[in-house]
């Protein structure tokens, strides 16, 4: 579900928790994988942007 970028309250409601911080150990590991994703696809993005070796930027 924290994979689903679903909100706390919402967890909280299926899971059975009353607290965020019992939620928060679940999203942050969902976090972690959604920006380690988002950078990878930043780097990968900006590498096809440039120019390739001996190529001229014109």
């Amino acid at each position: 579900m924290a994979e689903l970028d679903m909100a706390n309250q919402t967890l909280k409601s299926l899971s059975g928790y009353s607290r965020d911080d019992q939620v928060a150990h679940y999203t942050r590991g969902a976090d972690q994988v959604r920006m380690a994703d988002a950078a990878v696809a930043a780097l990968s993005k900006w590498e096809k942007s440039r120019p390739k070796k001996g190529e001229r930027n014109v």
